[in-house]
């Protein structure tokens, strides 16, 4: 078990009533950020302490591992500079504290505790770094926050550290995202059941989907029983409620085809030319019905497909000259 403290800044009521917490993949400028490269290294049962308005108020545990998901639509409006591309999502089971711990207030036990780099907080005053999101802290660290809790919340800290977490980051990303819809003031009943479908490839997104596309590109199968509405740019990837419904952001696909085109195992050139990852054996091809997949063409794609996916491409290490 690793020990992670996350600095939320304008984010803590998102993050904390949503279930996760969030972060670009790289600075404003394009720099790594060390701090953001942590996100990636958080594996399910991690804990995390939140660290905000100059309190630890909550305490969480990993849910999964990070996944790649856009900017939260609420972080829109929270005045930092931040891309709309892909970030990283870790979703967490908050525990909030009954009884709240100040670092300022410990910051003589705390001080020698903490990172030399990379501290979340000052060791001389207990404020906090303000270039930091989420640092790694030791056992000890945790130690002494749970030693200044209550016993009830010492308790249920160690019932969340002893559940059993699924590996499965993007469906467990998926559902915190769907999640964040439905609690969005902003978006009507109708918009959100529209948009909870299409996560599922149903409703609106497919009906509009049908309209581009007759079947599956790789196995010819038309019965609309057998098909998956899928995404090009995926679901949880997509920046706006308009990617998210839009027919031109996705194909129809056999269940073995979407789990490949799904999961980045392969992809397509903008002339239909199909990519397929080394990883994928042509033994295992043959297996799914797919022989003689590399050499395939499937057919053209519209202007706007051949733009969600060089997105589909890019995020898993396609190029149009593979």
């Amino acid at each position: 078990m690793q020990v992670w403290w996350v600095n939320h800044k304008q984010t803590y009521k998102y993050e904390r009533s949503g279930g996760y917490v969030w972060s670009p993949k790289a600075r404003s400028d394009g720099a790594a950020s060390h701090f953001y490269d942590n996100m990636a290294r958080v594996v399910p049962g991690d804990v995390i302490i939140s660290f905000a308005n100059a309190t630890i108020s909550d305490i969480g545990v990993a849910r999964s591992s990070a996944a790649s998901a856009a900017l939260p639509t609420a972080y829109i409006t929270v005045g930092e500079n931040w891309d709309r591309g892909d970030g990283w999502l870790v979703p967490v089971d908050w525990l909030s504290l009954e009884q709240t711990v100040r670092p300022q207030d410990i910051i003589a036990q705390l001080g020698p505790l903490l990172p030399e780099r990379y501290s979340p907080v000052r060791p001389e005053n207990g404020h906090g770094n303000q270039a930091a999101y989420l640092s790694q802290v030791s056992q000890e660290v945790l130690d002494l926050i749970l030693s200044k809790v209550s016993a009830r919340d010492r308790a249920a800290i160690a019932t969340l550290k002893g559940a059993a977490y699924a590996e499965d980051p993007d469906a467990t990303a998926e559902d915190v995202i769907e999640q964040t819809i439905a609690d969005d003031p902003n978006l009507d009943a109708t918009e959100k059941e529209s948009l909870s479908k299409s996560r599922r490839g149903q409703g609106i997104f497919k009906d509009r989907l049908k309209e581009i596309e007759r079947g599956c590109r790789l196995t010819g199968v038309t019965n609309d029983s057998l098909l998956i509405a899928s995404h090009i740019l995926a679901w949880k990837s997509c920046t706006t409620s308009q990617q998210r419904l839009d027919g031109h952001n996705g194909l129809l696909l056999t269940p073995d085809a979407d789990r490949l085109f799904d999961r980045g195992h392969i992809s397509f050139k903008n002339d239909g030319s199909v990519l397929v990852k080394d990883a994928v054996s042509d033994e295992d091809l043959g297996r799914l019905g797919l022989a003689g997949l590399r050499e395939r063409n499937v057919g053209a794609f519209t202007a706007q497909q051949q733009t969600y996916l060089e997105f589909h491409r890019n995020l898993n290490g396609f190029s149009e000259s593979s």
